[in-house]
């Protein structure tokens, strides 16, 4: 036991050094050049940072709780460190893939929080998903609910499903802007206000606001004439 203890001291006291004494810097660097090509990084690398020092704590605890043989703490940070990591990794994933694709986007912000939102919410499920698996519990049941229930939820939702896939594909392909003049075949014609994730706001020239679906935008001949012609 006592060595055991020892060792594990050890290996921790590395951990420490490793992520401090050299990842810590080194990240810091890293994320200070990238903000300067993506100022909107500077708000999100705090709470990554934060995510960061708190998951490498609870595998600390981790390590001393099992060479300790606390059994429920040790428990507890297991699952508490699957959690974390599956969110950790989520973020690193929206980091890795803005760094790759972000010089070749014109709305690198948009692209970025849009998938950096989706991504968190798919790491938060799995994470959950292996905490509830490390404190003990069978997942197998909650999985075939799962699966039943979002089949359920996917059919129920087709149409808010093409919407948000259809906003996914604006931020990607811009055909318009905030600002522009847009024609939506025989449905709309106005300056655009808003891209949401399920609706576009226009503007009509009478000066009502029109709530056209994603999916119908998508799925129409789009005519934009640009923010300067005056169609009022």
């Amino acid at each position: 036991m006592v060595r055991t203890f020892w060792v594990s001291v050890l290996v921790v006291g590395g951990l420490q050094y490793a992520l401090m004494v050299k990842g810590m810097p080194w990240l810091n660097s890293w994320m200070e050049v990238k903000s300067q090509q993506f100022p909107f990084l500077r708000s999100f690398y705090p709470r990554f940072k934060t995510r960061l020092l708190v998951l490498w704590g609870v595998i600390i605890g981790l390590i001393l709780a099992q060479a300790l043989a606390f059994n429920p703490v040790a428990t507890l940070c297991k699952s508490l460190s699957s959690f974390l990591l599956c969110v950790v990794v989520g973020d690193v994933v929206s980091l890795v893939g803005l760094v790759g694709l972000g010089y070749a986007l014109q709305n690198a912000e948009e692209v970025f929080y849009l998938a950096h939102k989706w991504i968190s919410v798919l790491s938060i499920v799995v994470g959950l998903l292996m905490a509830i698996n490390n404190l003990g519990y069978s997942i197998a049941g909650l999985l075939t609910a799962l699966g039943i229930g979002g089949a359920a939820l996917i059919l129920a939702a087709q149409k808010t499903l093409a919407d948000l896939l259809s906003a996914v594909s604006f931020v990607l392909t811009r055909p318009f802007h905030e600002g522009d003049w847009i024609v939506v075949g025989t449905k709309a014609a106005g300056r655009v206000e808003s891209v949401g994730l399920r609706l576009t706001r226009v503007r009509t020239k009478e000066g009502t606001i029109v709530y056209i679906p994603n999916h119908l935008i998508a799925s129409e001949c789009v005519e934009n004439k640009g923010n300067t012609v005056d169609q009022a």
